[in-house]
């Protein structure tokens, strides 16, 4: 019930120009960025993407109601007082090849700009971001469990998806906060245990 009441409401204000008019009154003198990473129709939850329509949709958005600019054209827009109609810029990080087949392609047809956030050691090494590599390792692993006694994880379970994923958001969420060296050292040591099939 609550759903399609949320809906009817969303459209409702979109029709009404009630978003127009609080983004007339909210957002002057502000700009929003729009942090983008993979953007695909693969469907595989241990990599989620943001759908190719969803993407296209939410390009239309920005093209209608904002300025769209290079980042640094907004970041200079800011410093020097933000004169005039709201700002936005998209940003992609990472580089992942939907970059360049799915999203380049769409952000073009639109003739916006975008600026990307090359993580630059996968192509210098060739080896995965290590966000990546714990994704795949969890995604195949043939254990039933898992324990990281370094990060406090005692026998999470991997059995189906959905308990999968949620060992992978808490590993991924633990790791985030740990430095460089202890990643790498964890990641290695889940490989050394769990992966059985080889990374590609």
């Amino acid at each position: 019930m609550m759903v399609p009441l949320k809906r009817a409401v969303a459209f409702c204000l979109l029709r009404s120009g009630a978003l127009s008019w609080h983004r007339a009154r909210h957002e002057h003198r502000r700009a929003i960025v729009l942090g983008y990473h993979r953007v695909n129709d693969e469907g595989d939850p241990f990599f989620p993407a943001l759908p190719r329509k969803v993407f296209g949709d939410q390009l239309d958005y920005l093209a209608a109601h904002y300025r769209v600019q290079p980042l640094e054209d907004v970041v200079a827009w800011l410093a020097a007082g933000a004169e005039g109609p709201p700002r936005a810029s998209i940003t992609i990080d990472d580089g992942y090849p939907d970059t360049l087949e799915v999203a380049l392609p769409e952000i073009r047809r639109r003739g916006l700009p975008a600026t990307l956030f090359l993580a630059t050691a996968p192509p210098e090494t060739g080896a995965p971001l290590w966000t990546d590599l714990t994704r795949w390792i969890v995604k195949h692993a043939r254990a039933a469990n898992v324990s990281v006694p370094a990060l406090g994880l005692r026998a999470e379970p991997l059995g189906r998806t959905a308990s999968r994923l949620r060992t992978l958001a808490t590993l991924l969420g633990l790791l985030k906060t740990r430095g460089p060296a202890e990643v790498d050292g964890v990641v290695a040591e889940l490989r050394a245990r769990l992966d059985r099939i080889l990374c590609r």
